[in-house]
């Protein structure tokens, strides 16, 4: 079910794990974990690169490499990384710039796969950002609130960068069933339900970004210039 739902919303996004008894998402604990496949980080650079391409999503990253294409766009800076597959395979076609807070950033420094890895918040890493260089927004969106994503968009609009954002956790009538769902599988499976962030309406981002950014929507994801 891919239903969309047409207005202005967000709501709170939880989930559970087989071992982080955290009231919120730690990142730390999660790279660090193998019984989490979806959020593990190899230690070895053999494994990293064989995790990645398992997880290549062509037709992402072609619709990518075609926008930066036209744009004539040579490098980009990713912001809140996390494992930074897709990133891999774009620094395939462009120079990539990685950034993340959780610790699991350093292994990838050492991987040298990328141009730049810096172990910074996302607002410090802004700091690193280029006048008029292109961000990756890679499924960021949930681990901040409305004020707080508004900010992020503001700062970069300052600078005139152009964005691609993917949305982390779409609000559609089947995400708002998970949660329903996630919270009574929590109930009986006795698991710590854990605060994700946000889950938003198509219309909520629109609204965020809209003093600041034109958009222009693919599958996927959005591709945001200034105005």
């Amino acid at each position: 079910m891919k239903t969309i739902i047409f207005i202005k919303m967000k709501i709170k996004h939880h989930s559970i794990f087989n071992n982080l008894r955290d009231k919120s998402i730690n990142w730390n604990a999660l790279r660090d974990d193998q019984m989490e496949p979806h959020y593990f980080l190899p230690k070895e650079k053999k494994d990293y690169v064989k995790l990645c391409n398992l997880n290549k999503n062509k037709i992402l990253i072609d619709s990518i490499v075609k926008i930066l294409d036209n744009k004539k766009i040579k490098n980009i800076f990713s912001l809140g990384s996390g494992r930074a597959c897709l990133e891999f395979h774009l620094s395939k076609h462009k120079e990539v710039t990685i950034s993340d807070l959780s610790k699991s950033i350093l292994n990838l420094k050492k991987y040298n796969l990328f141009k730049n890895v810096y172990h910074l918040d996302i607002f410090d890493a802004l700091e690193k950002i280029e006048l008029h260089q292109i961000v990756l927004l890679g499924r960021i969106d949930t681990e901040f609130d409305d004020k707080q994503l508004k900010l992020l968009f503001n700062k970069m609009h300052i600078k005139q960068n152009p964005i691609l954002f993917i949305p982390a956790q779409k609000l559609t009538i089947f995400s708002l069933l998970m949660e329903i769902y996630i919270r009574i599988k929590a109930i009986f499976l006795f698991k710590k339900l854990v605060f994700c962030g946000y889950s938003r309406t198509y219309k909520h981002f629109e609204k965020i970004w809209s003093d600041y950014y034109k958009f222009y929507p693919f599958k996927g994801f959005y591709y945001l210039e200034p105005k």
